[in-house]
């Protein structure tokens, strides 16, 4: 109903109008429902003249009539009902004052939901437009992080593959060099070689010449005293070449102590080990002391040596290394 759709002051007012016209009703249907009240009849009494007639008086002159006053009861039936009247008329105009009311409070109650309908809209576009922002940017920072991690990645793919190159090119170079090196110490060997076999030759020429028979036993005795000579001055220049070993021989932390190998090497004149003519000819039983052992040879070139025809011994031997 209308009443429920107003604020509570309006429909107290709506009932107070309300009342006062049901009131005014009532008064109204009680004056009707009275009755009117009853006139006094008058009696008409006719009369009979005996005797001589006398002449009536002349007829006085006639009087209008006074208008005809309304009833008191009458007259308040007619002021009820013109208070009803009066009454629903401002009933019907009260009515359609607060109608008018109801109708500009429902559209200013329409134009505030409306415009608070707007401002969320307006507030939610706004919440989506910086959520939308924010997903950008968060996505954004993703790509960034991404594209930096695969430059990165290529960076160092890049930088692995140049270390990979460069390492293969000083691999190559080194090669290259060993064999070059190899190449030269060939060369160099196969001189010292045919210089070996042309002294061994002059020397061969100018030893005098023994006689025959009668001599025999000196000549032995003057070999077997060369020779022992010769064995003296080989073992002291083996124990050269171990003191020499040892300075460059580094423990093996797997190898305990008192190991000992044998090892076989090739010596070009001046002491200069031949590339990969090293190896071991009676193990030690370990093999990172025998490894140990092959590495400081290396360290250690060039070993000392005799020089002349007291070098041939050394152009292919081996010798006992024992550190300890």
């Amino acid at each position: 109903m209308l009443w429920q759709l107003l604020p509570a002051p309006r429909a107290a007012l709506l009932w107070s109008v309300a009342l006062h016209l049901a009131v005014g009703l009532a008064l109204l249907l009680g004056m009707l429902l009275t009755p009117p009240p009853v006139k006094p009849q008058v009696q008409v009494v006719t009369a009979r003249l005996v005797g001589t007639p006398r002449p009536l008086p002349p007829a006085a002159p006639i009087r209008q009539s006074e208008p005809v006053r309304p009833a008191p009861a009458e007259s308040t039936r007619a002021a009820a009902q013109r208070e009803a009247e009066l009454a629903a008329q401002q009933m019907a105009r009260e009515q359609e004052r607060q109608a008018e009311n109801a109708r500009a409070a429902a559209q200013r109650d329409a134009e505030l939901a409306a415009q608070r309908l707007a401002r969320e809209q307006e507030r939610q576009a706004e919440n989506a437009r910086a959520a939308a922002q924010r997903d950008a940017e968060v996505a954004a920072q993703r790509l960034a992080r991404e594209q930096e991690r695969q430059a990165e990645n290529a960076r160092a793919a890049a930088q692995r593959d140049a270390e990979l190159a460069a390492q293969r090119l000083a691999r190559e170079q080194e090669r290259q060099e060993q064999q070059q090196l190899e190449t030269e110490l060939a060369q160099l060997a196969a001189v010292e070689e045919q210089r070996f076999a042309e002294d061994l030759a002059r020397q061969q020429r100018e030893l005098p010449q023994l006689p025959a028979a009668p001599d025999a036993p000196e000549a032995d005795l003057l070999a077997a005293l060369a020779a022992e000579q010769m064995a003296q001055e080989v073992n002291q220049y083996i124990f050269l070449i171990q003191e020499r070993v040892r300075q460059f021989w580094v423990r093996p932390v797997a190898s305990g102590r008192g190991f000992s190998a044998t090892v076989a090497l090739r010596l070009l004149p001046g002491g200069e080990v031949i590339p990969n003519s090293v190896r071991i000819a009676s193990t030690s039983g370990n093999a990172a002391f025998d490894q140990s052992a092959i590495a400081a040879v290396y360290q250690a070139s060039p070993l000392p040596v005799p020089s002349g025809t007291a070098f041939a011994p050394f152009r292919d031997f081996d010798f006992t290394f024992a550190p300890e």
